[in-house]
């Protein structure tokens, strides 16, 4: 299969020349001096006309034991009531009992929450000792397992509806390998597994974020953890049976989670951190790894990947309050902020993500706005 890549002409501007998004800011959750000042991975929806929230949280960084699922509700998705536990440490005693906060599905007259759970080596993030993916349920009061684990699965974005009524979910099996899972339609158990292969150049691919076209084509951008500060890209035009080897795009990327989807209005958004060119060079930002996460930037185009418009969300400097006590897998910093998550109600854009990986925030836009 030849592939048609997601245009990236609209990203070729300077970071300063990005238009600047009206939004009202709500901070769901801060980080406690005296408890945990690790918050990541947020997620939110809303569900009966209620907001939830979900991340992760630690007493000081991630990818150690202790990892919790934390979560929030509002009526209105700026005011937000007192945090509780959506998912306890994962069990067994394992050596590293880390959590991942993995989505908020909703599923007909149902609520669910996908929370992830693995092991790895100590300083390895290539693959896992061991990974699964927990179901919770929304009782109306508080979370309950489900009773349903998905073994060799763990996930970065909750289940989306596609065409054929089947959900797809994208995530990585216990060997790091990118895999979309196809089901969901009756038994929660009951999916059907579909293997991305690794890029020609041998690059390693991580978070895929997916996207269904009007044609059924499923369409998928991947995180590059070797730095070239692209997205990758693959899709499936029979269904999600086969897909081919991801390629490199030219959609700049700060090595950092993305949040893709189609809105009521038909329109593709990619949310990010994505605005890399530097000023008058058109050249990516030099020093950019895991140490800068600034902006945040809300993309929006066709659902065939044409990029149209690139919006600044976020753009002010910040600097993380725990520095010597948050650090990103031993690299120090990660200012910034990250791994947002887009949630669209009525004519609204709610985007949670965290701040320097310790407060967790949400960016209300107007679709009029955009």
């Amino acid at each position: 299969m030849s592939l048609t890549l997601p245009s990236a002409k609209a990203f070729q501007v300077a970071q300063s020349k990005l238009p600047k998004l009206a939004t009202q800011l709500s901070i769901v959750h801060c980080s406690d001096p005296n408890g945990n000042r690790y918050h990541h991975q947020a997620q939110i929806t809303c569900y009966k006309d209620r907001f939830f929230c979900m991340w992760i949280e630690n007493l000081w960084r991630e990818d150690l034991p202790g990892q919790k699922a934390g979560y929030a509700t509002s009526k209105d998705g700026l005011c937000w009531g007192a945090p509780g536990i959506l998912a306890p440490m994962a069990e067994r005693g394992y050596e590293m009992n880390t959590r991942e906060s993995s989505g908020l599905w909703n599923r007909g007259d149902d609520l669910f929450a996908l929370c992830g759970q693995y092991r790895q080596e100590p300083g390895s993030v290539l693959d896992y000792l061991e990974c699964k993916s927990d179901i919770y349920a929304w009782d109306g009061t508080e979370w309950q397992h489900s009773g349903v684990q998905i073994d060799d699965y763990l996930g970065f974005e909750p289940p989306r509806l596609l065409s054929t009524g089947e959900y797809v979910l994208t995530g990585h099996d216990q060997q790091a390998r990118i895999v979309m899972l196809f089901g969901g339609q009756g038994s929660l158990s009951e999916w059907r597994r579909v293997e991305i292969p690794p890029p020609e150049d041998k690059h390693f691919l991580l978070e895929p974020n997916c996207w269904e076209d009007t044609d059924g084509t499923i369409h998928v951008l991947l995180r590059d953890d070797n730095s070239s500060h692209r997205l990758y890209y693959t899709a499936s035009t029979d269904g999600g049976q086969t897909f081919p080897a991801p390629v490199k795009t030219d959609i700049p990327d700060a090595r950092s989670r993305i949040s893709t989807g189609v809105l009521s209005d038909g329109r593709l958004f990619l949310c990010g951190n994505s605005g890399l060119i530097a000023d008058g060079t058109g050249k990516p930002v030099e020093g950019i790894g895991f140490a800068k996460r600034i902006p945040l930037t809300l993309a929006l185009g066709t659902v065939d990947g044409t990029i149209e418009k690139v919006y600044s969300v976020r753009a002010d400097e910040t600097i993380g309050r725990w520095a010597a006590s948050v650090p990103s897998n031993g690299q120090g910093g990660c200012w910034g902020y990250q791994y947002p998550n887009v949630c669209e109600h009525d004519g609204f854009l709610y985007i949670a993500y965290s701040v320097n990986k310790e407060d967790i925030a949400v960016s209300r836009v107007a679709l009029a706005d955009v």
